[in-house]
């Protein structure tokens, strides 16, 4: 009684711990998990892994093909791998070890039968006797209804079904067997297949195992006891018909992701190193694809958690290659390809908050790598969802968005007169906008939006007082908004605005000549804004103005004639020709009164041709003249 209490309550304790195995399908709760190990060294193994791996691990991975061809000595490396606590060589080669030695120990006993049924279940028996815990009269001595990590078996001879089950399937091929796995609803066990053909089963948790009958008989009369003794719950016969059976190193896949990986058992980065592990090994495999993906999912939340960009960046270029290559060996499989839309959505949103972050501050300090994290995801979404305008919809919108809350906030540092943290953002992100017009050459939106930006180089440039490069950026920016921008209006009247306002700068500062190299620039749009044409003959006037009270004439001319010419609307027209002949009877009368008559008279003849018939004074002065000198 005493020793049925005991299993009673054993068995109890581990249904409620063990009957639900981790699945990243599923939601998991991670509330309690202490995710904040080391990543210094994630990602830069030479393998596609995140997660770290010593080099003894990355050997053994590297031959990890071999194991699929049966490779005993690459499965049992795997097979230790699996447990998650075997990580340096010295350990894998004490694991070898040990294996060889029961080899070469037992392999005279096993050629010297010739019937393979007498083989394979001498190996049984002689490997129960070496490896596995027992007792003669309890057959569940060693067994342990979680112990599924391989390793401890060597350790303390302890084991579940699927740990023993590797152990006779990794030793089954050392003796050139033909094994494989064989996996029902929360149960593993050994297929064997001789050379004959036939199928033989083996129950490594029963003394007798070998060679088990899984007919109907034993689901209805025997099995129940059976799996209750081993905390199994029951089994049909109908189970055992949907039974999967799974090449050796694909049973070793399967306990990667077992009891012995829940988290009060293993590290959390253990237990993402060996689902990442199974993914890369057994590629194929779908549900192993998603368990990966939804692993770096989390992994991906824990970083911007912490505010780790650098480390984002890196999970980045590590990740998306080899997400893109599990799409392309699982066929694009819809649920697979699902499970990635959301990581590269998750993505995109984590690089959106990093921009938003990078904004909120004054300096731009790593905004290329943290702009070139959006791009390139969003490079990667168009490349592995060519088809998808759901996803390019959301990367556009999200796109256009970044590009005018840049255009906000350089806007809104130099309305604060900060022109310094203004121009180190406009640089930062000034490569990222023309990126996004190269991923969205059709998108309208996102062309107006780059042109937006660009005209706070416009801003920038006359914060500094940078009229040379204000001159040349404003005549490209103007040509290329007048020909490109579906909503070239509005951007143009912006970017007159701009003009116009160190135009009107300039000439406050009475520096007149800069203020006419950008009235040139600009001067052919007086044809169709109205408040423009009145804003240049303004500052060409001021101009006028100093060169009349300088008595420069000949400028005051030059000036007064451009004022005739941007006035294509002649809404000045009386006004500037008015000035103009002032200027020449002006600059006559300079002569005149020095004596110089035919100067006087030749300018007074210019007048005349330049003015036509309104040039009635400088006609009358000029008959005048011709009368009094004789000329």
């Amino acid at each position: 009684m005493f020793k049925r209490g005991r299993l009673f309550i054993s068995i109890t304790v581990m249904l409620l711990y063990c009957t639900a195995p981790l699945q990243l399908n599923k939601k998991l709760e991670y509330t309690n998990i202490d995710l904040s190990y080391d990543r210094s060294l994630c990602g830069t193994s030479p393998l596609p892994f995140w997660f770290n791996l010593t080099q003894a691990e990355i050997e053994v991975v590297q031959n990890s093909e071999k194991a699929k061809t049966g490779d005993p000595e690459i499965l049992l490396s795997l097979a230790l791998i699996a447990s998650g606590n075997v990580r340096e060589a010295a350990d894998f080669k004490r694991y070898h070890n040990r294996v060889s030695q029961f080899v070469d120990a037992v392999l005279p006993a096993i050629e010297n039968e010739d019937d393979f049924w007498q083989k394979g279940n001498l190996l049984y028996k002689l490997m129960r006797k070496e490896f596995l815990a027992d007792d003669s009269s309890y057959e569940l001595a060693g067994y342990e209804f979680g112990q599924s990590r391989f390793s401890v078996v060597f350790e303390k001879g302890t084991y579940n079904c699927i740990s023993s089950a590797i152990l006779y399937t990794v030793l089954g091929r050392w003796f050139g067997m033909h094994v494989d796995g064989v996996i029902t609803r929360g149960h593993a066990f050994v297929q064997i297949t001789a050379p004959d053909g036939k199928k033989l089963e083996l129950e490594t948790t029963s003394r007798n195992g070998f060679d088990w009958v899984h007919n109907e008989e034993f689901y209805k009369k025997r099995s129940s006891k059976w799996f209750r003794l081993r905390g199994i719950s029951s089994q049909t016969y109908k189970d055992y018909t949907s039974r999967q059976i799974v090449k050796p190193y694909q049973l070793v896949c399967y306990n990667m992701k077992n009891q012995h990986t829940d988290f009060s058992r293993m590290d959390v980065e253990d237990v993402h190193r060996l689902i990442e592990c199974r993914a890369y090994i057994d590629d194929t495999n779908i549900q192993y694809q998603k368990d990966l993906i939804s692993t770096y999912r989390i992994e991906l939340s824990d970083l911007e958690k912490k505010h780790a960009a650098s480390t984002i960046r890196r999970f980045y270029r590590i990740t998306a290659p080899r997400i893109a290559l599990l799409m392309n060996r699982c066929g694009y499989d819809r649920t697979v390809a699902a499970a990635a839309q959301q990581l590269f959505k998750q993505l995109l949103a984590v690089s959106e908050r990093g921009i938003d972050t990078l904004l909120a501050r004054d300096t731009c300090a790593g905004a290329d790598s943290i702009y070139n994290l959006f791009t390139g995801v969003v490079r990667d979404i168009f490349r592995l969802f060519p088809n998808d305008s759901a996803m390019h919809d959301i990367t556009m919108k999200m796109s256009r968005g970044l590009i005018n809350k840049l255009s906000d906030r350089i806007s809104d540092l130099i309305d604060k007169k900060r022109f310094g943290p203004a121009a180190s953002h406009y640089a930062g992100a000034e490569s990222f906008v023309g990126a996004q017009v190269q991923l969205f050459p059709d998108e309208k939106d996102i062309l107006f939006q780059s042109d937006y930006f660009k005209e706070k180089k416009q801003m920038l440039l006359f914060a500094e007082k940078n009229l040379e490069d204000f001159i040349g950026f404003t005549r490209q920016y103007i040509e290329k908004v007048k020909q490109d921008t579906a909503e070239s209006d509005v951007l143009l009247k912006n970017a007159l605005y701009n003009t116009f306002v160190y135009i009107e700068y300039c000439t406050e500062h009475k520096e007149f000549e800069k203020a006419e190299q950008l009235i040139d620039i600009v001067s052919v749009f007086t044809a169709t804004d109205k408040q423009f044409a009145q804003n240049i003959q303004w500052a060409l006037g001021q101009a006028f103005h100093s060169c009349f009270d300088n008595a420069d004439w000949s400028d005051a001319m030059r000036i007064c004639k451009k004022q005739i010419a941007v006035d294509v609307k002649k809404t000045y027209k009386e006004v500037n020709s008015g000035n103009l002949q002032v200027c020449y009877q002006n600059w006559a009368a300079k002569y005149y009164n020095d004596g110089n008559w035919p100067k006087a008279r030749e300018i007074l003849t210019n007048c005349v041709n330049d003015t036509g018939s309104k040039s009635d004074e400088c006609l009358s002065k000029l008959r005048m003249m011709e009368k009094e000198h004789a000329f």
